[in-house]
């Protein structure tokens, strides 16, 4: 009997516990005032996993969150914004989970004015929604974080006067979506970002007045959507991005006046992984004066090309840009620029006296020799059983045109006057076009 009763007892402690670790509100939780952080821990005992999302906005009343040093996890978003007197998150020293958005400011009206010490977060390692640091006018940096390895969404900061470093990233090897870095004007490098190596959406780098470099990318590999370098005024180089390989969108350098090398792109062969083709637009970056690091960019892959008022800018026969220009098909507007790269029948003539690789074409076409004088061989594959060859000048009218009857056709081109010339290769089941040069 006495055995009996303590297991009753100890059945009720038991069963009291767990319902006092489930005493957590329904729903989301907006805190804006001390004491309604005060009295969380009275009003819900035992409630370290709130499953909604929690918000802190409160203006002047609000001066610290000790009261909840109970939470380990939340459920939802968690947003910490317009409080103007809190200069530290001391009281979320316990979170390691928020499985939507973490967000510190928002807006300029959602400031937190004083917040320059966010070390509480240090035992945070997941968020399952995007980091947003917005409008921190007293953070200088994100060391805190050095823990966070899952970031499910996007990175976005921006808007903080006098953050200087974003060290504390480097636990973070992807995004699921964008990565925002804008107007962070005391910003020197991306140091703390080492680790990254796919960005899952768009990046767009603007107005990070001391930005120098790409310093802190040199993990990076590929970006899934489009890569956007805008008005960065002090950055000269794009070093850091020496092993990015793809971009899923477009490519766009703009109003960066100090710019003077991309050369750090060498590597990058693709630029869009959809049907269309990706854009490349370079424009009013006034130091740049050539290309190069564009070379090994897939030309097939580029449908559009914009490269207009870069002062500087002289040499633009690169691979990639000489491979692409210019067929009746593709948008092209070159303009205001240096001598040798102020039109589009500039840059062709500089891309005439360019041996352009010969490569097998992206359905197995392949045409060689190229620069060509006499004959051209088209290599096809095996399976094609009929089909057209034709060859295009530069206007778009057709020259020359031949039956596909075998899986090795030549051309006589000697008739053809010197220039820049398409080969359009239309079977059964592919279609190609690859540029030849005539000399």
């Amino acid at each position: 009997m006495e055995k009996f009763s303590y297991m009753l007892i100890m059945s009720s402690i038991w069963l009291s516990s767990g319902l006092l670790a489930q005493n957590c509100p329904i729903g989301d939780i907006t805190f804006t005032n001390q004491s309604q952080v005060d009295n969380f821990p009275v009003a819900y005992p035992g409630c370290t996993q709130p499953q909604g999302s929690i918000t802190i906005s409160g203006g002047n009343h609000i001066v610290n969150l000790l009261g909840l040093l109970q939470v380990t996890s939340i459920g939802g978003s968690l947003t910490i914004k317009g409080n103007n007197i809190l200069t530290n998150l001391s009281g979320l020293n316990y979170l390691t989970s928020v499985g939507g958005d973490l967000t510190l400011g928002l807006y300029s009206d959602g400031a937190n004015h004083s917040l320059n010490d966010i070390s509480a977060l240090v035992n945070l390692t997941h968020i399952g929604g995007s980091l947003l640091v917005e409008y921190e006018d007293a953070l200088h940096n994100l060391s805190a974080l050095s823990n966070l390895t899952t970031l499910g969404q996007g990175l976005v900061i921006r808007d903080n006067p006098v953050l200087n470093c974003i060290c504390g990233l480097n636990g973070v090897t992807s995004t699921g979506s964008n990565f925002y870095l804008t107007n962070n004007p005391a910003l020197p490098d991306l140091q703390g970002l080492d680790h990254l190596t796919s960005i899952g959406g768009d990046v767009n780098i603007k107005g990070n007045h001391s930005l120098t470099s790409f310093t802190g990318l040199g993990n990076l590999t590929s970006i899934h959507g489009t890569l956007w370098i805008d008005s960065d005024t002090s950055l000269v180089s794009l070093n850091g991005l020496n092993g990015l390989g793809s971009i899923g969108g477009y490519l766009s350098i703009t109003y960066n006046p100090a710019l003077a090398d991309i050369s750090a792109l060498q590597n990058l062969t693709v630029i869009n992984w959809n049907i269309i083709g990706g854009f490349i637009d370079i424009y009013d970056n006034d130091h740049l004066a050539s290309l190069s690091g564009l070379d090994n960019i897939n030309s097939n892959a580029i449908h559009e090309v914009y490269l207009i008022g870069n002062a500087s800018l002289s040499k633009c026969a690169v691979n990639s840009i000489c491979g692409f220009l210019p067929g009746p098909w593709s948008s092209t507007t070159i303009e205001n620029n240096a001598s040798g790269c102020n039109s589009i029948h500039q840059v062709m003539d500089s891309c005439t006296l360019l041996s352009v690789r010969v490569t097998p074409g992206d359905n197995g076409f392949c045409i060689f020799p190229n620069p060509v004088t006499d004959k051209i061989s088209v290599e096809i594959p095996g399976e094609i059983s009929k089909g057209v060859i034709s060859l295009f000048n530069i206007q778009g009218q057709e020259v020359v045109r031949q039956t596909l009857s075998a899986t090795s056709t030549q051309l006589d081109v000697s008739n053809l006057k010197s220039g820049i010339y398409f080969v359009r290769i239309i079977s059964e089941k592919r279609a190609e076009v690859i540029k030849i040069i005539k000399r």
